[in-house]
């Protein structure tokens, strides 16, 4: 008698490994600038007039007369300036790993009996 025994074993394993990742950057640069300008003028004038009147009867009459003027100008101009940036960055990284072992194991065991 002879016997012959056949087995057959198959196994399969299947591993996936996903890996994300997001990396998000804001940069944000204000940059403000004032600048003031005053302009101050000033005038001034002055006028002097005189007059002498003279008459027959021996009469001398003189008359004098001083007008000043003053004039201030004053001008202030202020200019502000605001400028602001904004930068943002986002990175995404995705991996994937995907590993797959298949093992097949095959046994024959023959017995012979007299």
């Amino acid at each position: 008698t002879t016997s012959t025994t056949t087995t057959t074993t198959t196994t399969t394993t299947t591993t996936t490994t996903t890996t994300t990742t997001t990396t998000t950057t804001t940069t944000t640069s204000t940059t403000t600038s004032t600048t003031t300008s005053t302009t101050t003028s000033t005038t001034t004038s002055t006028t002097t007039t005189t007059t002498t009147s003279t008459t027959t009867s021996t009469t001398t009459s003189t008359t004098t007369s001083t007008t000043t003027s003053t004039t201030t100008s004053t001008t202030t101009s202020t200019t502000t300036s605001t400028t602001t940036t904004t930068t943002t960055t986002k990175t995404t990284t995705t991996t994937t790993t995907t590993t797959t072992t298949t093992t097949t194991t095959k046994t024959t065991t023959t017995t012979t009996s007299k």
